[in-house]
């Protein structure tokens, strides 16, 4: 038997149950039915090799074993750039992936082409000689499958480039495969003409098969966290036992008894009974061997430590710092299980809670409160592993771990759960690796809560800027010039104001959510949203009524909220045409500059009690308003209580701004527009209270035309 054979036998063992073992690991998995369906494509393509360039071709003709290894070869690359899109989530559809399989198959069922495979062949004692000549169909089934692993090969580094954590780490892993494979198929294509007694691209298959066992082993790669499963122990004890048994009987048959004896009887039956006493012994031990050949070494805890700490410096989520946790303690610590639980909804509230969740299998939960020994655990801020008393080892059972590492916040709530399997060296824990857990144990809260606060300053950084995004960006109102004010004391504010123009009228409004910052922001975005679609459904409303359904509203919106947070309203409704303006709200007064008075005119706006929101009881008789008229060069003041109690240097104690200063304001620029004044009442409050505010001010000046 040659080198070739003998090569390519191994390549298909190596391959074909590197398949058989991923779909039995994952058989529900379309993702792992995808790399297994690419392997076992890959043993067919090695299959008809054989076959073809060997002896055996005597079973069938060259063309069909050569069209057999050539179909492998092309859903082989099919079917592995599907897998890489599918294991990157890529929303691409790789539809000519499918036509080229239909394609492949029928080109290799149909005799129809055949002759366009191979024009003529000669054989010398069963092996094909170093000279053939092939058809068109031969070379374009070559060029593509050439073109489909180059495209694998770009698809793969694009998305290496493109990753991030525990996906870019897997990638690697994939594009160095990918690599393997394109060099696999062009040697494939080029080889065969080559010498049979050795053949490069069975090389590349042995290497990336090799590759792949390696990743799923030390770096999880598509999460199969098993070195040998249950199943090949099991049928390699049951081999052993087997080989055992048929080396006896032989030895019986050939060398001691021409004929199948009692005592041969007696021989192999004591021979099973006693390998059935030691059969879940020796599968163990199979499983600690292989586990021990593979995995087992010693960390440095300098080392191992510093890899954890840079990697929970550049985590930026969750997932990041449980791939930190699983691949220094999996990879360099070496346990042979570990997971990560936090409180339930942790990842949105960022609250502790009894129950833990399994961050990897979310379906997977466990309450502290359930287990003594955690709560003990909990109370001690300690590590609990099996160094510690017998009830405490019982519950590291029932969790099926061997270690429990606890994580507290800096203000002494269980944040986050790490759960460690057995060493695999099957060493007891030491003193070392306890170091290690303390260690990590007080790096994973500064790394939750810089996670924590990147979220939420970004989370406001959006709330801000669709707060700003929805106020009006140049509101006109005909017969006014208009200008609009806002300036948030947090990054999101409290203060709402909005013009509409709608049925024949236009709408100024300006309101106060209690406090400020993103709660009351969405209290505000929450309003404007009610008074829109009332305005819209009934346009001739009057501000009394509008004021009274969006209370209803606000208020049924507002029980649902754990933090209630009521508002101040003003509602004015302006009739371009006779200059009339109807006006309703619990707010702060409205100044009227009257031109031909040359004074200010105060209206109290006190059209119904405690404002927005407080309360469900109010009925519409509750609620009032007023009625006005505005003449050219009357210059309306629409104001928040931001501006008027914005205090002296940011002081506190200091005085407020109060209404007459912001009169004299307006008085000293009646001749300017409405912009200018809107300017000038900016810079005079920025430069009284030096640039502090500790309430959002918001204002309108609205000048008659």
């Amino acid at each position: 038997m040659d080198a070739f054979l003998l090569s390519s036998i191994f390549a298909l063992s190596f391959t074909f149950g590197l398949s058989v073992f991923i779909f039995i690991q994952h058989p529900k998995s379309f993702l792992h039915q995808l790399f297994s369906v690419f392997l076992l494509m890959l043993t067919l393509w090695i299959f008809g090799d054989i076959f073809f360039l060997t002896p055996l071709i005597a079973y069938q003709t060259p063309l069909f074993w050569y069209k057999l290894s050539h179909f492998g070869a092309t859903l082989c690359t099919g079917f592995y750039f599907h897998f890489i899109v599918h294991f990157t989530q890529t929303r691409l559809k790789p539809i000519f992936l499918y036509l080229s399989y239909g394609l492949a198959i029928f080109f290799n069922l149909s005799n129809i082409f055949d002759f366009e495979f191979f024009k003529s062949v000669t054989y010398t004692q069963g092996h094909p000689t170093l000279t053939m000549s092939t058809g068109v169909v031969y070379d374009l089934f070559s060029v593509y499958v050439i073109s489909v692993a180059i495209l694998a090969l770009g698809f793969a580094i694009w998305r290496l480039r493109n990753s991030t954590g525990h996906l870019r780490d897997q990638m690697r892993y994939f594009l160095w495969g990918t690599v393997i494979i394109m060099v696999s198929v062009v040697a494939f294509f080029m080889g065969i003409a080559e010498n049979a007694n050795f053949r490069f691209d069975n090389v590349c298959v042995v290497l990336y098969v090799s590759m792949i066992m390696y990743a799923l082993t030390k770096k999880q790669l598509l999460d199969i966290n098993l070195i040998i499963s249950r199943t090949m122990a099991n049928l390699v004890s049951a081999g052993i036992y087997l080989s055992v048994a048929i080396t006896t009987l032989l030895l019986f048959r050939f060398y001691i008894s021409e004929y199948i004896t009692f005592s041969l009887i007696m021989v192999v039956s004591i021979l099973l009974l006693t390998t059935g006493f030691t059969f879940e012994k020796l599968r163990l031990r199979i499983i600690t061997t292989a586990e021990k050949l593979f995995l087992r070494g010693h960390y440095s805890f300098r080392v191992v430590l510093g890899k954890f700490s840079d990697g929970f410096s550049k985590s930026t989520s969750l997932e990041d710092v449980v791939h930190v946790v699983e691949t220094h303690f999996g990879d360099d610590a070496e346990f042979s299980d570990v997971r990560v639980a936090f409180p339930e909804f942790y990842e949105m509230k960022h609250e502790t809670q009894d129950r833990f969740v399994d961050f990897r299998h979310p379906e997977s939960s466990f309450t502290i409160s359930q287990y003594p020994a955690l709560t003990a655990m909990v109370q001690a801020n300690a590590t609990l592993s099996t160094r510690d008393s017998d009830h405490d080892v019982q519950t590291l059972k029932l969790l099926g771990a061997h270690a429990v590492i606890p994580c507290f916040s800096p203000s002494g709530d269980l944040i986050c759960l790490i759960l460690l399997g057995k060493k695999l060296s099957e060493d007891p824990i030491n003193s070392d690796d306890i170091d290690l857990f303390n260690a990590v144990r007080l790096q994973i809260p500064q790394a939750l809560d810089r996670i924590v606060q990147t979220k939420k300053s970004a989370e406001l950084t959006v709330a801000q800027n669709i707060q700003m995004d929805i106020l009006p960006k140049s509101p006109t109102i005909s017969g006014m010039d208009l200008a609009c004010f806002m300036q948030p004391a947090d990054e999101v504010g409290g203060d709402y104001y909005d013009v509409i123009n709608v049925g024949g009228y236009s709408w100024i409004f300006l309101g106060d959510v209690t406090g400020h910052g993103l709660a009351s922001g969405l209290v505000m975005f929450m309003v404007q949203s009610i008074i829109t679609s009332i305005l819209h459904s009934t346009p001739t409303i009057s501000p009394k009524d509008l004021n009274h359904a969006a209370n209803q509203i606000l208020y049924a919106n507002l029980q649902r909220l754990q933090e209630q947070r009521p508002m101040t309203i003003a509602s004015l409704r302006f009739d371009p045409t006779t200059r009339q303006v109807v006006a309703s709200g619990c707010h702060d007064n409205l100044l009227i500059y009257r031109a031909n008075l040359g004074s200010f005119e105060t209206i109290a706006l006190d059209h119904f009690p405690l404002g927005l929101g407080f309360t469900d009881i109010l009925t519409a008789a509750d609620f009032q308003q007023i009625e006005f008229g505005l003449n050219p060069g009357d210059i309306l003041l629409v104001i928040s209580d931001g501006i008027t109690e914005a205090v002296a240097r940011g002081d506190v104690d200091a005085e407020y701004y109060g209404e007459d200063r912001l009169k004299n304001v307006v008085l000293a620029n009646l001749g300017e527009s409405a912009e200018a004044i809107k300017g000038k009442l900016v810079e005079d409050l920025e430069e009284f209270s030096a640039g502090v505010f500790h309430d959002d001010v918001t204002f309108i000046v609205a000048k008659v035309v």
